[in-house]
């Protein structure tokens, strides 16, 4: 795909996501901060373009899941979600009014399936009048929309307050920020922990102007090494390391 961004466009990273960019990945089911945009390619499927929080651009559901831990929500994975949801309801013993639920069905369907004795799955459907439907595209087909599993498992959330610090400190939007007294944890969408600037900076291909100086105990000890090598004084390495007026590093 080409991609083209639009004026008005909001800017995450080093790339670009509208407003409806970020609807339809939070509609989607995923995690604040993150963008899609879909194309419409004459003659073929459509294409779907990913942006992670950061900017980087993903191609693939393959590729979202790998940024996410492995985790992808229900509505990206189509039919797969619905049959593995199906699968995890019956294993669980659960009723076929129960697995449709679980499935995403409305209420008043059923759902089972069974596997003969070479492994080949077979699925059954029914309506609230009892009537079986043959397929789940026939199903899709009778409720005019796609059936979407509930997703049950979700990225790990940052709370309000390590939110609110990434944004003050300039991260995009769904990043964490985990404040300790000698220095920061930077938290990622997909939930990984960064405990330095360089491996923030080596994650999002840039940094804030914020935390480049003055920012965790890595970041001051960078400014105040590198002001004490240019010769200043104790009052100019602690301006130059962030530290308020007066002080002396």
């Amino acid at each position: 795909c080409i991609l083209n961004f639009a004026i008005g466009s909001w800017q995450i990273g080093v790339a670009m996501a509208t407003t409806a960019d970020l609807a339809a990945a939070s509609a989607a089911g995923l995690p604040q901060g993150w963008g899609l945009r879909k194309y419409d390619q004459a003659g073929r499927s459509t294409c779907i373009v990913f942006y992670m929080p950061s900017g980087k651009r993903l191609g693939s559901t393959a590729e979202v899941a790998r940024e996410l831990g492995g985790w992808l929500p229900n509505a990206l994975k189509g039919d797969r979600g619905v049959i593995e949801a199906m699968w995890a309801a019956i294993a669980a013993n659960k009723s076929e009014e129960e697995v449709a639920a679980d499935a995403g069905f409305p209420a008043g369907w059923r759902a089972s399936a069974t596997r003969n004795s070479v492994g080949k799955a077979t699925y059954f459907f029914k309506d609230p009048d009892g009537k079986r439907v043959r397929s789940l595209r026939e199903v899709e087909q009778i409720l005019g929309r796609s059936v979407i599993a509930p997703d049950s498992k979700r990225p790990m959330k940052w709370t309000a307050d390590e939110l609110d610090a990434a944004e003050a400190h300039g991260l995009p939007a769904g990043w964490g920020l985990r404040k300790y007294s000698r220095c920061y944890v930077f938290l990622s969408p997909s939930g990984k922990r960064l405990s330095s600037a360089a491996d923030l900076e080596k994650e999002l291909g840039w940094i804030p102007d914020r935390l480049k100086k003055g920012g965790g105990g890595e970041s001051i000890t960078e400014a105040i090494c590198a002001a004490c090598e240019a010769g200043k004084s104790e009052e100019e390495t602690a301006a130059a390391a962030g530290f308020p007026e007066g002080w002396k590093a």
